[in-house]
């Protein structure tokens, strides 16, 4: 089912209104589990695009696990044309677990991405989905939730001139540090480490909304991985002791925003987006962490030039973590109404 409307999007923030496309998983459907060349092509949307035009995707993956214990990842990528995409990734860690976390046995996946098309064409954009095992039991199975929970979604609008970066050119606390050399496209902050307690991730470049602009948003995800003490998805230079092994990870996040004079530069306000805390246990190990601010302008004014950036404190008495690179990370900020 694909729906054009204007407003109402369930499971997605949205404002102001306008117009976008929707197409809803139509019935329940197991995520097989497989390695990323044999992923499930869930959803679709083929569209004619001009060159240079640009849009927000967001794919959204609900899963149910079979298991009450046993340990399954689930896999989300929202990709266009032959560009790989966005992905993220998640560990449903059993019912049991997944709802004393997180209060529902649901695992929700959200993954943001704007692309811009290279030609004049006409392109597809998917949502693939796959799960791998976590656990010894081969018979766990996620089941991706239809009734417009799992859903691929496209704004109507061309929003020209938007912007997206990744963690691959974002580190700013200590550039030569903060790269381990075992995994340079990742950021590994914590206690003991070289970030230390807290780090600016997803910095931007600036970037100057549109004379007509009269709301930007800004969209901040970043997936963070617990570098638990024998984990493999660290090195281990960057584990947590071993007297925290199979313990979790932490902390608070928020968005930082300044903007500045377009025609002279200087810094005309500051803004700190609504702090959040993430909490990953050692079971669920991934975890997608997503920020949403908006900015209202007027029209033709001269602040409209910004940077942003995400700021991530992690509880130094527990594991550090990872931000995972450009894969799985990115910042986004949209032209998002104009008058």
């Amino acid at each position: 089912m694909i729906a054009m409307v204007a407003a109402g999007l369930v499971g997605v923030e949205v404002s102001p209104a306008f117009a976008y496309t929707q197409v809803d998983l139509a019935v329940p459907t197991v995520v097989p589990v497989t390695e990323s060349s044999n992923e499930l092509d869930l959803l679709s949307i083929t569209k004619s695009w001009t060159a240079g035009e640009e849009r927000h995707l967001i794919g959204v993956l609900a899963v149910d696990s079979s298991s009450d214990t046993g340990i399954i990842l689930g896999v989300a990528r929202v990709t266009c044309g032959s560009v790989w995409g966005v992905n993220t990734t998640q560990n449903h860690p059993g019912n049991i677990e997944q709802r004393a976390v997180f209060g529902t046995a649901t695992m929700t996946l959200t993954v943001n991405w704007l692309w811009r098309a290279p030609a004049d064409g006409t392109y597809t954009c998917h949502l693939y989905v796959r799960a791998v095992p976590q656990s010894h039991n081969p018979g766990d199975t996620l089941t991706a939730l239809a009734g417009g929970q799992t859903h691929l979604w496209m704004t109507g609008t061309y929003y020209q001139g938007s912007g997206i970066w990744s963690t691959a050119d974002s580190c700013t606390y200590d550039p030569p540090a903060c790269d381990d050399p075992a995994d340079p496209h990742g950021i590994f902050i914590g206690a003991g480490l070289p970030a230390n307690e807290a780090e600016y991730v997803l910095h931007s470049g600036r970037w100057t909304a549109a004379a007509t602009t009269t709301q930007v948003r800004l969209q901040l995800d970043a997936e963070l991985t617990g570098c638990y003490y024998g984990t493999d998805s660290c090195p281990q230079s960057d584990w947590g002791p071993q007297s925290l092994s199979g313990k979790p990870s932490k902390g608070s996040y928020y968005p930082v925003i300044t903007i500045y004079s377009a025609s002279t530069g200087q810094v005309c306000r500051t803004i700190n987006g609504t702090s959040r805390t993430f909490y990953d246990s050692a079971q669920i190990h991934h975890l997608k962490i997503n920020s949403t601010t908006y900015v209202s302008l007027n029209a033709g004014e001269d602040c409209r030039q910004f940077s942003a950036k995400l700021y991530i404190a992690v509880d130094p008495t527990l594991n550090p973590i990872k931000v995972e690179s450009e894969s799985y990370s990115d910042g986004i900020i949209l032209n998002y109404a104009h008058v």
